[in-house]
């Protein structure tokens, strides 16, 4: 988020994995974002020990979050949803775009919102000013 209140998305790294395979995928996009970077976990069902494991896995060179909604998924979005009617949210052109895209388009009633979901967790730490690599 820049001080004029754009929200910027840079990247997604979206795919159907393992979990150890996930978990060394979270811990290497952390890493690549660097020391400052916080690592957000949505502590919903079984990413609760998701949360523990990646704490472990990054011993302690990264802040590691866990979020637990307290919304429906849809008031969730709405604050971030609101940037892209406004003109104030912009991404990254990447291969990833399409898919992300796709996926708003269908939202709330798509079969898939893995990604708005993230968007959400990364919004509710952004704005308080954080960075974040979500799982």
């Amino acid at each position: 988020m820049d001080p004029n209140g754009n929200f910027y998305l840079t990247n997604i790294n979206r795919g159907k994995r393992a979990w150890p395979e996930q978990k060394r995928v979270i811990v290497q996009c952390a890493e690549m974002d660097g020391a400052s970077c916080q690592v957000g976990i949505e502590t919903v069902a079984a990413w609760t020990v998701a949360l523990e494991e990646i704490k472990l896995a990054t011993a302690g060179r990264f802040v590691v979050r866990g979020f637990t909604p307290n919304k429906d998924k849809i008031r969730r979005a709405n604050p971030w949803l609101a940037k892209i009617d406004g003109g104030a949210f912009f991404m990254t052109r990447a291969p990833w775009n399409q898919d992300f895209l796709h996926e708003l388009e269908q939202f709330p009633n798509g079969g898939h919102d893995d990604q708005v979901d993230a968007v959400s967790v990364l919004w509710d730490m952004v704005r308080k000013r954080d960075s974040l690599v979500w799982a």
